[in-house]
């Protein structure tokens, strides 16, 4: 994490003044804001971001991007916890949830440095598989999927990995 950043937005100028605005005006605990921290190390690895991939915002949610592309997940703050949440794409695991911006997210609140472990590969599991579909323009396919939760006409046996995988080749 590069201390002389730029971000999506600009409300921060560092990882450092972001982490200190949690930690001083949202009273936001150190256990949160480590466990962000290794997160947001272990996928700036995974996937090559840099911090201009990161908006950090005042209302305690921090966002990341596919580089030059859209969102695919965020991490939101609370006192001693944070939850990791990202697009979904059919990757069974974790029920997605609607949200406003039609799309639907899967999340999951880490409490613990191991817990995080214990859940690291299932989180990346699923931030590959939304990575790379917005990646490969395959945005569409993640609304479709939300559009049929939103709609109530979801059907587990629609959505198998057989379909994934051949929209990541495309």
């Amino acid at each position: 994490m590069n201390e002389n950043s730029n971000f999506k937005n600009r409300d921060f100028k560092s990882w450092e003044e972001f982490y200190s605005y949690l930690k001083n005006k949202k009273n936001i605990g150190e256990n949160s804001i480590s466990l962000s921290k290794k997160y947001i190390s272990d996928l700036m690895k995974e996937f090559n971001l840099d911090d201009s991939c990161f908006s950090l915002g005042t209302s305690k949610i921090l966002t990341y991007y596919v580089p030059e592309k859209e969102t695919f997940g965020n991490v939101r703050f609370n006192q001693e916890e944070i939850k990791i949440a990202i697009k979904y794409t059919g990757i069974e695991g974790i029920k997605p949830k609607y949200v406003s911006g039609n799309y639907c997210m899967q999340r999951i609140k880490i409490h613990s440095q191991k817990e995080y472990l214990n859940q690291k590969e299932l989180i990346f599991k699923l931030a590959k598989s939304a990575f790379l579909l917005i990646e490969n323009d395959q945005s569409d396919y993640i609304k479709e999927l939300c559009s049929k939760i939103k709609r109530k006409e979801w059907n587990k046996s629609e959505i198998k990995c057989n379909e994934i995988k051949k929209k990541l080749r495309k």
